[in-house]
């Protein structure tokens, strides 16, 4: 049973998006918190960015925030088919056998075991934002079918976020500012299968890298006009590192570029943000230089006095979708994407 739970702590509590390149194929950009409702939206939110994750996209957007809002048990959690099948084979395994486990890990040679839990209470207002997050991340992956191990690239996130906006030129031009603090532990290693089958194996947190950094995000949304369908365009610099221990591991700073549209239909009570977004417009990310891979679509229709939202986009070429229902005292979000880990848009999701 020790040995069960420790295979999927290290797994799945304690993994992040592969920095490194594997058999030639490079892998998902890193990410920092991500809004449910935007990856509905295919993570098209730059120009909207209407709510407590406005730090992690663009700033600016917090002059868009309608009412104050408190989440005091937010909970998001996201998982893949294959972190399912792995946690489920995991449980029924013989970890004194070495067939069985090498057999076990050649059945996930190649599948990416990705799964993700976050946690984030805040406080948010028009124009102002302050919260604290815990985000554990997961992405885990089998190679080698000869001699199969299981390889990973580690972290854990504990920080605080506080973030705020202006509204200038009659409020035609938005502009915004975050800040965010934070702890990360991370570590990249891997376990072959005779290492999971020894009656003392265990995870040796001492070889981990542990250090702090505070980044600050800048962010613009011009509205060309404010009535109709309300024509606006964006800027974003994240990822902005002030202070920071020498071997954290922390995404680089990207600039990105979006534009947006709401169209309003009255009569039907329907409200609508049609938005593009173009990540990374300066290639910092050096897993690849493919352009439809930065480009994110998306849609989002609202009902009923906002209170149900349809979504749809496109993520990196990939079709995504959800829906959300916001009540005074309860918001449940749902969201399905697709990441890409190959060098181009298209290659393997």
């Amino acid at each position: 049973m020790k040995k069960i739970i420790t295979l999927i702590i290290i797994t799945l509590l304690a993994s992040s998006a592969f920095a490194a390149t594997r058999n030639g194929v490079s892998s998902t950009y890193p990410v920092g918190m991500r809004s449910v409702a935007a990856l509905g939206m295919g993570d098209a939110f730059y120009v909207k960015s209407d709510n407590k994750y406005a730090p992690f996209y663009n700033p600016a957007g917090l002059a868009r925030v309608k009412r104050n809002r408190v989440d005091i048990v937010p909970f998001m959690m996201s998982a893949n088919m294959d972190t399912i099948d792995f946690v489920q084979d995991v449980i029924g395994l013989d970890f004194d056998n070495n067939t069985d486990v090498a057999n076990m890990l050649q059945d996930y040679v190649g599948k990416p075991i990705s799964g993700r839990v976050q946690l984030y209470p805040s406080y948010t207002r028009p124009f102002f934002t302050v919260g604290g997050y815990i985000d554990v991340s997961a992405d885990a992956i089998a190679s080698n079918p000869v001699l199969p191990e299981l390889n990973r690239d580690a972290y854990t996130e504990v920080g605080v976020v506080l973030g705020g906006a202006h509204s200038v030129f009659y409020d035609r031009l938005q502009l915004g500012v975050a800040g965010r603090f934070f702890y990360r532990i991370n570590e990249k290693d891997s376990f072959t299968f005779i290492e999971l089958s020894k009656d003392d194996f265990d995870v040796s947190w001492d070889t981990m890298n542990k250090g702090y950094n505070l980044m600050a995000d800048l962010g613009a949304i011009y509205n060309i006009y404010h009535h109709g369908v309300n024509p606006r365009i964006g800027v974003a610099v994240n990822n902005i590192s002030i202070v920071e221990t020498e071997d954290t591991d922390v995404p680089p700073v990207t600039l990105t570029l979006s534009a947006g549209i709401s169209p309003k239909f009255e009569r039907l009570g329907i409200n609508t943000d049609l938005i593009i977004d173009i990540k990374d417009i300066t290639f910092s990310y050096e897993q690849d230089d493919d352009l439809p891979k930065r480009i994110n679509i998306g849609a989002e229709a609202r009902f009923l006095r906002d209170i149900i939202a349809l979504r749809a986009g496109i993520h990196q070429g990939y079709f995504t979708a959800g829906f959300g229902i916001d009540l005074t005292y309860l918001q449940v979000d749902y969201a399905y994407y697709k990441e890409e880990i190959g060098a181009y848009s298209g290659q393997k999701s």
